[in-house]
């Protein structure tokens, strides 16, 4: 199974369509769980975000120039820094949060190249890793979540996740 806790440490750079943006990988997402066979009704709203994780502690002024010059897009996306050791967010009913990361060993081109792009801004940022996060609104069992995102979110083979509710 491809089920892990999620490694707490260093900073998180959250990356994630404006409201008035259509989330389209999130209608998409939607669509998917669809051709599953499990019923749609019972889902509100499913959102998508990029996902990376800065091992080393690097200045939140830093952080803010790599999410801004770099990684987001300030006409359709906005961005949030987390602290990896947080807490997870008000335990809501049928709200789930899901962290999809690539396993040790995998490369990850997309921190590669992060590492590269930061480092011409002149800004060190030691070891990077990037993933996927979805907010699931829905009524569906942890049980469905898991399914879902073995199916449709995520490659077993290559990545692991984790689900918070």
């Amino acid at each position: 199974m491809g089920v892990k806790r999620v490694e707490k440490r260093g900073t998180i750079i959250e990356v994630g369509y404006k409201d008035v943006i259509r989330d389209v990988i999130g209608k998409n997402v939607i669509s998917g769980i669809k051709d599953l066979g499990i019923n749609t009704k019972s889902i509100k709203d499913i959102k998508s975000f990029q996902i990376y994780r800065f091992e080393k502690n690097v200045s939140v002024d830093k952080l803010r120039e790599i999410a801004e010059k770099i990684l987001c897009d300030p006409v359709t996306q906005i961005f949030e820094l987390k602290n990896a050791k947080g807490k997870v967010g008000k335990k809501q009913k049928n709200y789930f949060e899901v962290y999809i990361w690539f396993k040790k060993g995998v490369t990850d081109s997309v921190a590669d190249s992060l590492k590269k792009a930061a480092c011409d801004l002149g800004v060190y940022i030691g070891e990077v890793a990037t993933g996927r996060k979805f907010l699931i609104n829905a009524r569906l069992s942890k049980v469905q979540v898991n399914f879902i995102i073995s199916k449709l979110l995520a490659n077993k083979i290559v990545e692991y996740w984790q689900i918070l509710q």
